[in-house]
């Protein structure tokens, strides 16, 4: 053998010293790989359709067969009341089960089974009716609108149920928010549900139990961002983490350019 010392190729150079070794390397995915399949990755707002088939004997669809997107026409849309923290995220596909365990904080006078509501939009008045569930308390807003297809129905119908729920969070100091939507297309009778999924079950795999004092605020953020079920706090969370990363980044290529690395 030479006398000479092999000098180790680049990727099997030592990492620098501030890398913790609980991140050795990026990784596409998370390290526990979803035990379980028909979930989201994580937990996350997922849609489903259903199209009623009224001929079993396989042929070409006929003109005019439902879309996938929809089509002019009338949408009824059900909106299913929940309070934060309690029943939002959904385990199985069941809107009928889910419509009736509808609940919020909003308690009605006894004997009233409805609220008939009046919304405004640019396209004219709408009304709205809020059903009553078994406790008195609000269940579920349902409207019917017009729209060109069911983006454009979900789109119109936020919208109109949003602003009503947030005048009723303030009017009653309450917290109120919505566990699923379902759109139905009047003339079809294609229905699609959208509602937060629990996400997979993940092989532990955390061997080390130790992070880097200078990712913990990033971590925390992170797992705020993904246990949060309100896509506004889950936007704040997740770009303060992509903001601080970007920083680190920034204060690591200075810190090299100065070694002269």
């Amino acid at each position: 053998m030479s006398g000479r010392r092999r000098s180790k190729s680049r990727h099997q150079r030592t990492p620098p010293r501030h890398r913790p070794a609980a991140f050795p390397r990026p990784a596409s995915r998370a390290h526990g790989l979803p035990a379980e399949s028909a979930r989201p990755y994580v937990t996350s707002r997922m849609s489903f359709m259903m199209e009623p088939v009224f001929d079993p004997a396989p042929s070409p669809p006929p003109p005019g067969a439902p879309a996938p997107t929809g089509s002019l026409g009338i949408y009824k849309l059900t909106y299913v009341l929940a309070v934060p923290g309690r029943a939002v995220v959904q385990h199985e596909v069941n809107f009928a089960k889910l419509v009736q365990v509808g609940d919020s904080l909003l308690e009605v006078q006894p004997g009233t089974q409805q609220l008939r509501i009046d919304l405004d939009d640019d396209a004219g008045r709408q009304q709205a009716i809020a059903h009553v569930n078994a406790d008195r308390r609000l269940r579920d807003v349902e409207l019917e609108i017009r729209a060109e297809s069911f983006a454009e129905a979900a789109s119109r119908g936020h919208d109109l149920v949003a602003p009503l729920l947030s005048r009723w969070a303030f009017l009653h100091d309450v917290a109120i928010t919505t566990s699923a939507v379902q759109i139905i297309e009047a003339a079809t009778q294609v229905h699609q549900w959208s509602q937060l999924m629990t996400g997979a079950v993940k092989t532990f795999s955390d061997t080390t139990g130790v992070s880097d004092p200078d990712h913990r605020i990033l971590l925390s953020s992170y797992r705020e961002g993904i246990s949060s079920t309100e896509p506004l706090w889950q936007a704040l969370s997740l770009f303060r983490v992509a903001e601080g990363v970007l920083q680190m980044r920034k204060a690591r290529n200075a810190a090299a350019r100065a070694a002269g690395q």
